[in-house]
């Protein structure tokens, strides 16, 4: 199920432009206007608690609906329909084609206000960080670790991390929120250590792995570096990239192939799980 699953909902998320209620934002916005009035994240005294239940309320919603479905085609229907919502990033896709677009007639400035956005776009600008290592950050987000948590948890994997990681870009632009932040960071930390580490293996596979291997095996175990750091070390060093000054499409366009080989390497590597019958 979980195969045909994905498969079903790479095709759709490819071919069509995810939105209303066929995107996860639209049924976020319904419960955060919900929630908002019945938990107070900036209570210093239960924040950990608020915060979490914020994070689990959706994610044990679905596991009851994902139960009472029990092993159906209804079942099967429902876990592609929550996996088509949480995958995909139609803003940052929509605004990468305007840095494009503006790259190819040479608009420099144009190119440089795109890339920003799609870094703001991304939890937080981070600095010294090209358009290229920012688009590998996002693949990751919105495509990689939302397939690591399905196969591992099914539709409550993908709700889980996804209203984390939406929470967790709300609460940075709130400088009132900065405890239930620094909760929801850390939550974050801990859901991204393991698919970091493997989407991290994914490039070096995909790319050069002789100069790779060494860096993601150097921090494979350290819980201090920062997931987004590295992953986009690893990433830079299994593709190395050459462009000329000025040059805004060779760094970028590289990078990205890297990541869709990266996604398909994944989507092979759970076909070959599910053939082996560790995972259904």
């Amino acid at each position: 199920m979980i195969l045909l699953s994905l498969l079903i909902v790479i095709f759709l998320e490819r071919s069509n432009t995810a939105s209303g209620i066929w995107h996860y934002q639209y049924y976020y916005q319904r419960y955060n206007d919900f929630i908002q009035s019945r938990l107070n994240l900036s209570s210093t005294s239960r924040v950990n608690q608020n915060t979490l239940l914020w994070v689990f309320i959706p994610v044990v919603v679905v596991g009851a609906i994902q139960m009472w479905l029990g092993a159906t085609l209804f079942a099967l229907l429902f876990a592609i329909f929550v996996l088509y919502t949480c995958m995909g990033c139609t803003e940052q896709r929509a605004g990468y084609k305007r840095y494009l677009e503006a790259a190819n007639r040479g608009d420099l400035q144009a190119c440089d206000m795109h890339a920003l956005a799609l870094g703001n776009g991304c939890e937080q600008t981070k600095a010294n960080e090209t358009l290229g290592q920012t688009l590998i950050w996002i693949n990751f987000k919105y495509y990689l670790a939302i397939i690591f948590w399905f196969v591992v948890l099914g539709p409550c994997g993908a709700i889980l991390y996804v209203v984390s990681r939406t929470l967790n870009h709300f609460l940075a632009q709130q400088d009132d929120l900065s405890q239930a932040y620094d909760v929801n960071l850390r939550l974050m930390k801990i859901l991204d250590f393991v698919p970091v580490r493997i989407a991290g293996f994914a490039y070096l596979f995909v790319g050069n792995f002789s100069q790779a291997f060494p860096l993601w095996m150097k921090h494979l175990l350290d819980l201090a570096i920062e997931p987004r750091d590295y992953l986009t070390q690893v990433a830079v060093a299994a593709e190395e990239v050459e462009a000329p000054e000025n040059d805004m499409l060779t760094e970028p366009c590289t990078l990205v192939k890297l990541a869709k080989r990266a996604v398909l390497f994944c989507v092979a590597l759970v076909a070959l799980l599910s053939l082996a019958g560790l995972i259904h």
